[in-house]
């Protein structure tokens, strides 16, 4: 009486399957009909009617199966699609197919775990996403972006379609270290951008509907940024006994002090030579080359370790401070904010140039150039207004980060910002 078909069975299921429906709050590798649906307390607004579901793996980027997610004004979605993996054991799954979405299932969850701001500085570093923040990662592998302007638009649009773009995030995601979590011998790829999304975020910036002002205390991950910089500022950079600005001060005080000790012994380096010193790296070379046991050549060494504790220092302001910054979405900050926002990286900027041994001497600091005598000024002031040329930028960079944030209306109680 009951009997059926493999076929009819077959044909049942598909057309059930055809004309499903999905809603967001299940898992990417489950079938959500309507009937099971509705035996599930989910919102109805998430309801999606979609094409059933298919694995990511392979698709060409087609919009009609590019995975759902809850789109805000101005939000661009990059699509990481693995098309080809070889795993380390295969036998463990029992079809390919299942391996793949399996995979992909353990690929997005690794991606949600990604620390935005040190992505963003990945990205910034190689000259990407250049003025677009990184919002999040969905369970669908999907990276949720937001240009802050329409040429920042057209910037990610040329990168992607020069393929510079999925070139970095291959470079970023696809690592022996990654490889190993996911548990494959190899993996391929893709990015995919949405031709139909690109444009509805060029017409929003065209038509002015961005960028949308915001509180950003009330925005969870401007919010969370702007801790973690002021957080790094207190326990960093101002700290009374162990903050970089206190060891500056010092590092300058007895910088002073040796100064004359410093330029005699230059001067008996160079042999009483007039040719104007150029850059920090010919005094490096004359005093590996002509090094002696002159108790003031130690001076020498302190100045040097002193640029090179800077750097450090710049490297660990440049990811707590300038990529948490790059993180927070167009329309939160003021434009005071915005002002003081570029003058910090614009000082960073200028730390790092400054630094580079081969960089020609081009500071001036007034007091320094005055403790040098009229007849040696022009050999010898470029290296000596270098470091405490750079330490003032340093502390430059200290006072730009309270008016950044004494221009906004966030403020953090002492609970958040004490150290973890």
């Amino acid at each position: 009486k009951h009997s059926y078909s493999v076929f009819s069975i077959f044909f049942s299921e598909f057309s059930s399957l055809r004309d499903a429906y999905f809603c967001s709050c299940h898992t990417r590798s489950e079938f959500v009909c309507l009937q099971r649906c509705g035996q599930h307390e989910c919102n109805q607004d998430q309801r999606r009617r979609r094409r059933p579901y298919h694995s990511s793996i392979g698709m060409a980027g087609n919009d009609g199966r590019r995975p759902f997610y809850e789109r805000k004004t101005g939000e661009l979605s990059i699509h990481l699609d693995i098309f080809d993996a070889k795993a380390v054991n295969p036998e463990q799954f029992g079809s390919r197919q299942y391996f793949l979405v399996n995979l992909s299932d353990r690929f997005a969850a690794m991606l949600e775990k990604t620390e935005l701001h040190k992505l963003k500085g990945f990205f910034d570093k190689r000259n990407t996403l250049k003025d677009t923040t990184i919002e999040y990662f969905t369970d669908k592998c999907l990276c949720i972006v937001c240009p802050s302007s329409l040429s920042a638009l057209q910037r990610l649009q040329k990168d992607y379609e020069s393929g510079r773009l999925e070139r970095f995030f291959v470079e970023c995601f696809v690592t022996p270290v990654a490889m190993k979590k996911l548990e494959v011998t190899s993996m391929k790829l893709k990015i995919h951008l949405s031709p139909p999304e690109l444009k509805k975020v060029e017409a929003e910036w065209l038509e002015g509907a961005m960028p949308q002002t915001y509180d950003m205390d009330k925005n969870e991950k401007s919010y969370r940024m702007l801790r973690l910089v002021k957080q790094f500022q207190l326990n960093y950079m101002q700290n009374s006994e162990t903050g970089c600005c206190t060891k500056l001060r010092e590092a300058e005080a007895k910088y002073e002090a040796s100064l004359t000790s410093l330029i005699n012994f230059l001067k008996m380096l160079r042999s009483n030579s007039m040719v104007p010193i150029k850059c920090a790296k010919e005094v490096i070379d004359l005093y590996e080359k002509e090094k002696t046991n002159s108790p003031d050549g130690k001076l020498v060494e302190q100045y040097f370790d002193t640029l090179r504790g800077i750097g450090k220092s710049v490297r660990v302001i440049e990811t707590s401070i300038s990529f948490p910054l790059a993180q927070i979405r167009v329309g939160g900050e003021n434009e005071e904010q915005l002002k003081r926002k570029k003058e910090m990286f614009q000082i960073i900027q200028n730390i790092k140039e400054a630094l580079r041994e081969d960089q020609p001497f081009h500071l001036k600091h007034e007091t320094y150039v005055a403790k040098v005598s009229g007849s040696e000024r022009l050999v010898l002031s470029g290296f000596i207004c270098l470091l405490p040329s750079v330490i003032r930028m340093m502390l430059d960079l200290d006072e730009t980060i309270d008016e950044y944030f004494n221009s906004g209306s966030v403020v953090f109680k002492p609970s958040e910002l004490s150290a973890n």
